[in-house]
């Protein structure tokens, strides 16, 4: 079997990181599939708190046998040729993933404390969009696109900013954080692979509203998943469903 769950204690250098135990945005990674690199990659999986991880062998090392040395290179690149796995990420998501964690220098500093203030504005107008639909089912399609061409301007051309605004915000459990935070990074993966501005602005709007179904179910339900009973869980996974049946009553 190519993919395998092991102890984030098991990780190495040249392993390909497909999946971890902990919600995307509960992490300092923007994505969850990347080659594991150097031993500070696997210091930041354990200060997140990981305990699992899942590897991808066909794309990476595989866990070594006891008879086998672990691998203790600082850098992937003192690996050998013969055992160097390469990642088949895009170079242009294979950058945004690695983009500095902390915010160093003026420049970067100035266009986070601008991010900041922008996105504040943004997220009341998320929480005024979500508020009305829940209330009333009515869209404000208009204020969407609004919110999705700001998302679009402020993103790009502004990644390493935008991503470390995203890292380093007080945690909220609230649905139009959640929402805005996706939009944005959606926007940035989009522009990655080379979208076009009319396909971005559809995926920023699908970011905002993604989880639009989590307003139609109950409040007790927004709550960790391995907290809920089977019954519940299968309400909750309802969803998704919920969302787009009343988003398809919007004209």
């Amino acid at each position: 079997m190519p993919i395998k769950r092991i102890p984030t204690t098991s990780a190495q250098v040249g392993m390909y990181l497909c999946g971890i135990d902990r919600p995307w945005l509960d992490t300092p990674f923007l994505l969850h599939r990347f080659l594991i690199q150097s031993s500070n990659d696997i210091a930041k999986l354990r200060e997140a708190g990981i305990q699992e991880i899942t590897i991808d062998t066909d794309h990476g090392l595989d866990v070594a046998s006891d008879s086998e040395p672990l691998h203790t290179q600082d850098d992937v690149s003192s690996l050998p040729d013969s055992t160097l796995p390469h990642s088949s990420d895009p170079p242009e998501v294979e950058r945004l993933q690695h983009l500095p964690l902390s915010v160093k220098g003026k420049s970067l500093s100035g266009e986070l404390t601008t991010i900041k203030q922008v996105r504040k504005s943004m997220l009341e107008g998320v929480q005024e969009i979500l508020h009305t639909l829940q209330k009333t089912g009515g869209l404000a399609i208009e204020k969407v696109h609004q919110i999705t061409e700001t998302v679009m301007a402020e993103t790009l051309g502004h990644e390493e900013a935008c991503i470390a605004m995203i890292r380093t915000r007080d945690f909220s459990p609230a649905l139009y954080d959640h929402a805005l935070a996706v939009s944005t990074l959606a926007v940035l993966l989009g522009r990655a692979v080379g979208l076009d501005q009319t396909a971005l602005q559809h995926l920023a709007s699908a970011g905002l509203l993604h989880d639009a179904g989590l307003l139609n179910i109950p409040q007790i339900l927004h709550r960790p998943l391995n907290q809920l009973s089977d019954s519940e869980l299968g309400l909750y996974q309802r969803h998704p469903r919920r969302g787009v049946e009343m988003l398809s009553h919007q004209s």
